[in-house]
């Protein structure tokens, strides 16, 4: 359903290009996590994700393939060494929780039709608008993570 809150127990992924991937780590930095132009457009902002258990029954490889099609007609290129940022939504709601900012945040399932290509796993990350977004990005960055290629192999 449209603007269900994502719970805990669920996965989402952000797509992350190399130059928002640490050099010395490989892991997303703050700039993977911070508004592009499409996260703006949002009333309010959101911060854009992928919800991979709206792909039900599906394995997690085969969830993942999903977002890369997904990705594959929505962005023009995708490098090859741009990765998909996984993270546990618990593990989003106890970062936050834990961090002195302590902002309050939400994930909802907010699908995407377009006539150029369609988008019905997309989610946004809502926060208090009084939180800098800096701030934000930064706290995100420090959420654990799986990496996996966001490119089709």
């Amino acid at each position: 359903m449209i603007h269900d809150k994502i719970s805990p127990g669920n996965t989402i992924s952000r797509y992350c290009g190399r130059q928002t991937l640490s050099e010395e780590t490989g892991y997303p930095t703050a700039d993977a996590y911070k508004f592009s132009g499409t996260d703006r457009k949002h009333t309010p902002p959101s911060l854009s994700f992928n919800w991979l258990e709206y792909f039900k029954g599906k394995k997690r490889a085969e969830q993942i393939d999903e977002i890369r099609t997904i990705l594959n007609k929505k962005m023009s290129r995708i490098g090859t060494q741009a990765r998909l940022a996984l993270l546990a939504v618990e593990e989003i709601h106890q970062g936050f929780k834990n961090s002195q900012e302590n902002p309050n945040v939400d994930l909802q399932h907010l699908p995407v039709e377009t006539p150029e290509w369609n988008d019905p796993s997309h989610c946004g990350l809502f926060w208090d608008i009084d939180q800098d977004e800096d701030v934000m990005a930064a706290l995100l960055a420090q959420i654990p993570c799986n990496l996996v290629p966001a490119k089709k192999e």
